[in-house]
């Protein structure tokens, strides 16, 4: 027999009675890689391969960290950068691309986003140094955003 009858959720983001957002914006952190940054790739004395990150953003509110990431479009490497959020934790964090296409397809499809889902996916080949020919763009945001 449980010892709590039912959960009770301590603190929302969403009023349950009125349905309102209480204001609160959820915390984002992005780890970028610079363009062509590959020295990062070490191999430690182990022979696990592991990346170095120098750049590293903490952000409030999905709309304000879209916003940062479209005004820096092709600076950074989309798909070896990352964005992890309370509900993406440590090794299920999302791609820069793959957020960024999850923002502009689910969240603001209404709004006039300043870049296409064809200008998104030439950039993060570009910036990523990928062959379009050998890395399918599609299965990578089909895992992680499933």
């Amino acid at each position: 027999m449980p010892i709590f009858k039912q959960k009770i959720d301590v603190m929302g983001f969403v009023n349950r009675e009125t349905g309102e957002d209480q204001g609160f914006d959820k915390p984002y952190l992005l780890i970028i890689k610079d363009i062509g940054d590959d020295e990062g790739m070490l191999e430690n004395e182990i022979g696990d391969d592991y990346q170095e990150f120098t750049g590293t953003v903490g952000m409030r509110g999905r709309r304000v960290v879209f916003d940062y990431l479209c005004q820096r479009l092709g600076s950074f490497d989309m798909i070896h950068s990352y964005v992890l959020s309370g509900n993406i934790p440590l090794g299920k964090e999302v791609s820069i691309y793959s957020f960024i296409r999850l923002c502009i397809t689910r969240y603001f499809a209404q709004s006039n986003n300043s870049i296409t889902l064809e200008e998104l996916e030439g950039l993060a080949y570009q910036t990523s140094n990928i062959d379009p020919e050998k890395f399918d763009l599609d299965v990578l945001f089909q895992r992680e955003c499933g």
